[in-house]
């Protein structure tokens, strides 16, 4: 009896998958290189769906942003889409309507879009995040606003 050499190479990619496993984004690096997902996301913090900005000079802007002990950024908003990691502290974000939202260390959000907002540190130690901005070159990505908190 012979056998059909396609379907012999289809009976054993199946068994590789089923001993295997599926790929997941963690385990496609050399052995020693440890990956975890921090965000994966297809809304913001307040449910709008993310956006890719359509611009002609793309540019990526990373920042590190330390928020002491009682400060705040002030509230502001974002004209494109960003990403953030907390690496230490406790933010809390403050929206129009009384709104808020808490992100800790290890925690990581996408930024909203064209919304006001106010980062605060209410905690006992500093707010440090990692914080990327996809946007186009030469265009500011934070606009300060002179609002206040709605209660």
């Amino acid at each position: 009896m012979r056998l059909d050499r396609s379907k012999v190479r289809l009976a054993v990619l199946g068994l590789c998958l089923i001993v295997i496993g599926p790929v997941k984004a963690e385990t496609v690096y050399n052995a020693g290189v440890q990956s975890k997902m921090v965000l994966q996301a297809t809304q913001d913090v307040v449910g709008q769906n993310l956006v890719y900005p359509q611009v002609e000079q793309p540019e990526v802007t990373g920042l590190k942003v330390t928020i002491p002990i009682g400060q705040e950024t002030g509230w502001h908003t974002h004209s494109v889409p960003g990403y953030a990691y907390v690496l230490s502290g406790t933010i809390t974000l403050e929206y129009d309507k009384a709104v808020s939202r808490q992100f800790k260390a290890g925690e990581a959000f996408a930024e909203v879009v064209n919304v006001a907002h106010n980062g605060r540190n209410n905690g006992t130690e500093e707010v440090v995040l990692i914080v990327f901005f996809t946007g186009e070159k030469g265009v500011p990505f934070t606009q300060k606003q002179e609002i206040k908190k709605i209660n």
